[in-house]
């Protein structure tokens, strides 16, 4: 009777961890420092709510992607590049992902997009211009 129930225990444990490890994440975070703009790429297992905003005093943007987490391949984030001088992130009370890109100087709004393809996993593209910058 002990050892059934020993196995069941393994069972549900088992199952447990496999229904956590389904759950959306990040996969990876990739900073690309172009000519004119800082592109942020963060690579999902796939699409699920999200906000990107900035603040000031100091310049950040962040990225705010409800109930997910981050997996351990996306680990450690980028060495800063661009306007960004470095990428931190940190799991929220609510179950969120917080990713917060430090900010070398001011930027003009982010503009972003959703990138879904077929063949690869989902991504959230962030572009980042200098405030300075001609357009």
């Amino acid at each position: 009777m002990m050892t059934k129930m020993a196995s069941v225990a393994v069972m549900l444990v088992s199952i447990s961890a496999r229904i956590a490890s389904a759950s959306p994440e990040v996969l990876a975070v990739l900073l690309e420092d172009m000519i004119t703009k800082t592109r942020v790429s963060v690579s999902l297992s796939e699409v699920f709510e999200h906000s990107v905003f900035t603040l000031t005093n100091p310049d950040r943007v962040v990225i705010d992607l409800y109930s997910t987490g981050i997996s351990e391949q996306a680990l450690p984030l980028p060495e800063g590049r661009g306007v960004v001088r470095q990428i931190r992130s940190s799991k929220r009370d609510d179950g969120s992902l917080r990713i917060v890109l430090d900010l070398s100087s001011p930027i003009k709004p982010p503009n972003w997009r959703l990138a879904e393809n077929p063949e690869q996993n989902e991504s959230l593209i962030v572009y980042l211009v200098p405030a300075d910058a001609k357009q």
